[in-house]
């Protein structure tokens, strides 16, 4: 039984030697991580966004309303600009309630 016991241990150190070996090379992607970092504080200095111009115009306007309501019917695609700027009340959710708040937000710009 003794001489089951060494003859393990040697098999058993080789097959970890190259499993070090790899875990030492992830350790050098981490340095292309903050490369990354960049770009992502690039995205913060994006235009502006105005509540309701899903057109992304400039403008509150109809169009916009129209957009809108062709993009709840799933006739229209939008961006994470213009689906930001007609989150009306902020949920992260694009919805009829949000339609209903820019055609009020309209209607009161209007008068």
């Amino acid at each position: 039984e003794p001489s089951q016991e060494p003859s393990q241990e040697p098999s058993q150190e080789p097959s970890q030697e190259p499993s070090q070996e790899p875990s030492q090379e992830p350790s050098q992607e981490p340095s292309q991580e903050p490369s990354e970092i960049p770009s992502e504080t690039k995205e913060p200095v994006a235009p502006a966004i105005i509540k309701g111009d899903i057109s992304l115009d400039g403008t509150v306007n109809l169009q916009d309303v129209i957009l809108l309501q062709k993009y709840l019917i799933g006739k229209e695609h939008i961006n994470q600009t213009a689906f930001l700027s007609v989150d009306m009340n902020d949920d992260g959710i694009v919805n009829i309630y949000d339609f209903a708040l820019l055609k009020n937000a309209l209607l009161r710009s209007d008068n």
